[in-house]
């Protein structure tokens, strides 16, 4: 299959219909708080569509009960597209997510409506992306009324218009744009995958002692000899318990520095919308993605000047301070960031990814350390009262050389996914519109 411009005389030739015509539309009466009836369902709520693209068997769904007229009624089956239907935000309303597989006992939430095409009219997979283009999504939010919570009623969704080219043509478009959310997909579980083994290496060696204590016990050795002959093979008594002797214990603040950051006057133009990203908390990545690539805003080097911001390098791990207290990233392009974050470098020769992986496995003390009495807020002294067991450099730096592939995979794989998707935002429109066509 090929993709070709279309001439002049057919570029947005193709048909339109109203969702009214080509799907059943149904709104859901099932929410976490239903407590009618005894027959337990999953719940597909407003975050769950809201928060990703597609709705898959292996996302975390809440639980929820509901009567047989609800379940039936509300059930979700594959190639269903649901949408957000009602929001604090007006913007909200309209995000669609295609249901890829029938999920069993999966049911729509409250806040969502559920479109089911008529397989003889429309296609799933391209009513889904149709839905996600900017004339779609404009038509949504036009319809939206509310004053504290914005809503769109039953009537008006069916009457949101979308291209309708044949359903060959349907499909083509969607295997098309399909194929780069495959291949993001695929990313996204290798990423999870690369993540958990990065975690469990340092659980092991630094968490747990298991090659020191696999020598204790006498068991064969699980890593190669240059790694295996670094670890000793002896424990020792310590305020945190038994650790590898010759190893210490100290503190966070004995390994790492923390770097301050700042917010440039917002009434200044001159010192936003520059070519350096601006990281808040809400840029932080998911677990399995490590890295934070872009951030939502960015400023110019005038904005650093005349702030208490400053660039952080590559590699740098920034923890969220205030609010959601102990969200994490690992910094993959330099970026500043604002003064509710630290970011964290380490000091005395301790790397970047062991750095981030020794943060990481503190995050859960930190929070319970926090301080203040309107936020919960990591302070500097923080750091100073987090306990964690020292390791010999050679081990740390070991561990660096171990994880450095893995960690850089991830990070390579995020890059890609954003080319990818970059890619398929351009594409979107155009062969929703007919401006690109696709030819077998």
């Amino acid at each position: 299959m090929t993709l070709k411009q279309a001439t002049n005389s057919t570029s947005g030739a193709q048909p339109r219909a109203t969702l009214g015509q080509i799907v059943d539309v149904r709104l859901s009466s099932v929410d976490k708080k239903t407590k009618v009836g005894e027959i337990p369902v999953r719940l597909c709520n407003y975050t769950d569509v809201y928060n990703n693209n597609f709705i898959k068997a292996d996302m975390d769904f809440m639980a929820a009960t509901g009567t047989d007229r609800e379940v039936e009624n509300c059930t979700l089956y594959a190639d269903d597209v649901v949408i957000t239907k009602d929001s604090e935000k007006d913007d909200d309303i309209g995000v669609p997510a295609l249901v890829r597989e029938n999920i069993p006992g999966l049911v729509c939430g409250y806040h969502l409506a559920i479109l089911r095409p008529n397989p003889s009219k429309v296609d799933g997979a391209y009513l889904f992306y149709a839905l996600g283009t900017k004339e779609a999504q404009h038509q949504f939010h036009s319809f939206a009324n509310g004053i504290t919570r914005f809503g769109i009623r039953k009537s008006d969704l069916s009457l949101v218009e979308v291209p309708l080219p044949p359903i060959p043509e349907q499909r083509a478009i969607a295997h098309i744009l399909g194929t780069l959310d495959d291949k993001i997909e695929l990313n996204r579980r290798m990423n999870q995958t690369l993540e958990a083994m990065s975690r469990a290496i340092f659980q092991d060696w630094f968490v747990d002692f298991g090659p020191v204590r696999a020598k204790l016990e006498g068991r064969d050795p699980y890593l190669p000899p240059e790694l295996w002959d670094l670890f000793t093979d002896d424990m020792v008594d310590s305020e945190l318990g038994e650790i590898p002797e010759g190893w210490e214990v100290g503190v966070l603040s004995d390994i790492v520095e923390l770097l301050g950051g700042g917010t440039p006057r917002t009434s200044v133009p001159d010192y936003w919308d520059g070519e350096i990203p601006w990281y808040t908390p809400k840029d932080a990545p998911g677990t399995s993605d490590v890295f934070a690539l872009a951030t939502e805003r960015s400023i110019t080097q005038a904005g650093v000047d005349n702030s208490s911001t400053k660039i952080l390098p590559a590699g740098t791990t920034v923890i969220s301070a205030r609010g959601t207290v102990g969200r994490l990233a690992c910094l993959g392009v330099p970026m500043a960031m604002n003064q509710t974050c630290y970011g964290i470098r380490g000091k005395s020769g301790y790397p970047d990814y062991f750095t981030y992986w020794g943060v990481e496995n503190s995050v859960n003390g930190l929070q319970t350390r926090t301080h203040g009495t309107v936020f919960d807020t990591i302070t500097r002294e923080t750091f100073q009262m987090a306990e964690t067991v020292l390791g010999p450099h050679p081990v740390v730096h070991a561990f660096e050389l171990t994880i450095g592939n893995l960690m850089n995979r991830i990070r390579e794989n995020l890059k890609e996914s954003r080319y990818l998707a970059a890619q398929r935002e351009a594409m979107l429109p155009k062969l929703i519109s007919g401006e690109i066509t696709t030819v077998a």
